[in-house]
């Protein structure tokens, strides 16, 4: 094996231990928000098997397919949370009214979010939020790596605090594994050890779920982005309009 490629297997297996690590220490009475992809998938199979995997979509969306299906290759089941259009757009129109500043490129996962916070009768909600930005998988962050600090800044400084300020007014606690420390170190060693062409598309976080035993279907899936996998965007793009009004 190339010896490149050998320190990549070493980092994964370092970043897989970090993880499981991670998830240890998320105590009972959770909700794991689910789409079926790789980041979700890597942290649903480290968990209890009793853990709750929940997944939101409008009837019929990729993502509640993608999600079934993931979650048999794993050994799992999840619950699925049917959405309506009108859900959505209440839902956003909601978020709009509490972060004023949301963008329109952001309001359809954390719409999706919202939905998946407020539908849970768990206490603690559990997300894979982070993996993109620190492992590359946002296909304009692969195209343009040096933008890395501005995905990572948006993430920590806008996103994360956001998303526990939903879960905080809805009685909830938020728990994001891949915004460990440890995580951060790793993806940090990453960026400074490889080229950005043996990192992206998160290379080494499909390396680690496949040493942990995950399936190559699910390991080496690229998915649609929630927002568009749940159908949630296209509602948004309809009614934009009707959500600043309602």
């Amino acid at each position: 094996m190339h010896e490149g490629n050998e320190k990549l297997e070493a980092l994964a297996g370092e970043l897989l231990s970090a993880l499981k690590r991670q998830v240890a220490q998320i105590g009972e009475g959770h909700c794991l928000l689910f789409s079926g992809g790789l980041d979700s998938s890597l942290i649903a199979h480290l968990l209890p098997e009793e853990a709750k995997l929940c997944t939101v979509g409008l009837p019929r969306s990729y993502d509640i397919i993608n999600s079934i299906n993931s979650s048999r290759a794993i050994g799992r089941t999840n619950t699925i949370f049917e959405i309506s259009g009108e859900e959505v757009i209440k839902a956003s129109s909601s978020l709009i009214e509490t972060f004023p500043g949301i963008m329109l490129s952001e309001l359809g996962y954390e719409t999706l979010f919202y939905l998946g916070v407020q539908k849970s009768k768990e206490k603690t909600i559990v997300t894979g939020q982070g993996a993109d930005e620190l492992f590359f998988g946002y296909m304009r962050l692969r195209q343009h790596p040096e933008m890395f600090e501005e995905y990572l800044g948006k993430l920590t400084s806008r996103t994360a605090p956001r998303e526990a300020q939903i879960c905080s007014d809805l009685g909830k606690n938020l728990i994001a594994p891949y915004l460990g420390e440890e995580i951060l170190r790793i993806s940090e060693r990453m960026r400074q050890e490889f080229d950005s062409g043996e990192i992206i598309n998160k290379a080494v976080l499909r390396i680690a779920a496949r040493k942990a035993g995950i399936p190559d279907r699910v390991a080496d899936q690229t998915k649609k982005a929630a927002q568009y996998g749940s159908g949630i965007e296209k509602i948004l793009v309809r009614n934009y309009s009707k959500i600043l009004h309602v």
